[in-house]
């Protein structure tokens, strides 16, 4: 799946489980602080993009995930690998 196609279904799925408008979820909001996100609703983001994209996310990379972007980059690193 290209990047570009991964990054905005991202952000849909983190739109969809915040119930935050699509236009909210950009790079630079923070999971918790902007978007209110706790640590089950980062959890279960990460089952569902899992899901989702059939991929494996390592749980190492999730420890410094604080913004949106971030988590995107993750994601497009787990589906290249």
């Amino acid at each position: 799946m290209m990047s570009e196609e991964i990054k905005n279904q991202v952000r849909r799925l983190i739109a969809d489980h915040l119930e935050e408008d699509l236009e909210s979820v950009t790079d630079e909001k923070d999971l918790v602080d902007d978007l209110g996100a706790d640590s089950i609703d980062l959890y279960e983001m990460v089952m569902l993009t899992e899901d989702q994209l059939e991929i494996i996310i390592d749980d190492e990379k999730l420890e410094d995930i604080d913004t949106v972007g971030q988590f995107i980059g993750v994601v497009v690193e787990a589906d290249v690998e």
